[in-house]
């Protein structure tokens, strides 16, 4: 019983040093350097993105949708969006939005502050039917965006969509019903 034991053991050792052994540099794949990668050896993907072309798409859906006349739900109107958390790939610091919230108003226009500054307004759409928000600034610079709704009582997560590729960020909101800062 001992010897097969042994037996067993020494083929598990030589068959763990064959497996060692038959990895070599050859094998695996080697990793590329150059202009073409960007520092975390991925790709480049070159942004094709045109401000103007994205707005003019933003702006079509923003009228398709306020053709069907319906007004916004009592409950967006009558809330203060604030931030309470949010995360994007490119920037893993969870302040980046902190101090912001926004507030939505009746005549599908927005308002978004950075603590009790106005950092930019323009149009909005919900549509709890889709569960979809779309904002459009009114700056000319400023790329438009898609977000699907989730959330239960007052919080509120927004998930970017790829439509306006702000699809590498959330936002977690608490939705109150008095401003966070002074205005």
């Amino acid at each position: 019983m001992n010897r097969i034991i042994l037996l067993l053991i020494a083929g598990l050792l030589t068959w763990g040093q064959a497996c060692k052994n038959n990895t070599s540099s050859s094998d695996q794949p080697e990793i590329e350097t150059g202009s073409d990668l960007d520092t975390s050896g991925f790709a480049k993907v070159e942004d094709q993105r045109s401000v103007s072309a994205e707005r003019t798409q933003a702006t079509t859906m923003l009228n398709d949708l306020y053709k069907e006349n319906v007004p916004p739900l009592e409950y967006f109107v009558t809330h203060y969006f604030v931030v309470d958390a949010a995360h994007q790939v490119k920037d893993t610091s969870s302040t980046f939005m902190a101090g912001e919230w926004f507030v939505l108003s009746e005549d599908w226009t927005y308002r978004w502050y950075k603590k009790n500054m106005l950092i930019h307004q323009g149009k909005y759409h919900v549509s709890t039917e889709k569960s979809l928000l779309i904002f459009l600034s009114d700056k000319e610079d400023d790329f438009p965006s898609e977000w699907t709704l989730a959330g239960h009582d007052d919080v509120i997560i927004l998930i970017g969509t790829s439509t306006f590729r702000n699809n590498d960020t959330q936002i977690k909101l608490e939705a109150k019903t008095t401003p966070p800062y002074k205005l």
